[in-house]
């Protein structure tokens, strides 16, 4: 069929003709391309809202009810491990917001570090590229000291990416 995209996305999509043609520019050229884009992705091409109510349509509304906000915040920030490795097999970033991660392993290993790195770390500011969150910890055996440390630690780490 020969119809222009244009028509396609009107046919499928209850949105206005100005939409389509941000889409367009944005470089979204088929249905298809849609289903994958993000509301973050989408939202380079129409505002948030709109990118929104497009992938409302088109998963026929199976978003989860979150608020804009935390859709975004989902998609833009991760806790870093500060170990290139894991944050790799997490995605690139770390651990994604709004996500459950399970670190598991024989006793020794570290899985108490990280779940205090990370808990420190979700607290790192935005103008520093960190998701400035709030955690709580709950831990059987927890040492503020080794803590104190990590925190330390981080802060150092910071202020040396910072300089």
């Amino acid at each position: 069929n020969m119809r222009d995209t244009r028509s396609i996305l009107s046919a499928k999509l209850n949105i206005k003709p100005g939409q389509i043609k941000k889409l367009q520019d944005a470089g979204y050229k088929f249905l298809e391309d849609l289903k994958e884009a993000s509301p973050l992705t989408l939202s380079k091409g129409v505002s948030v809202q709109e990118a929104l109510s497009i992938i409302r349509q088109i998963k026929n509304d199976k978003l989860p009810s979150a608020s804009l906000t935390s859709i975004i915040r989902r998609e833009t920030y991760a806790i870093p491990t500060f170990c290139d490795g894991i944050d790799k097999l997490l995605g690139g970033k770390g651990v994604a917001l709004g996500k459950i991660i399970e670190f598991c392993g024989i006793p020794g290993i570290g899985k108490t570090q990280m779940g205090i790195q990370l808990s420190i770390n979700v607290q790192i500011p935005r103008s520093l590229s960190g998701p400035e969150g709030e955690a709580v910890y709950i831990e059987g055996s927890f040492i503020i000291q080794r803590v104190a440390e990590i925190a330390n630690g981080t802060i150092t780490r910071l202020n040396e990416t910072v300089e």
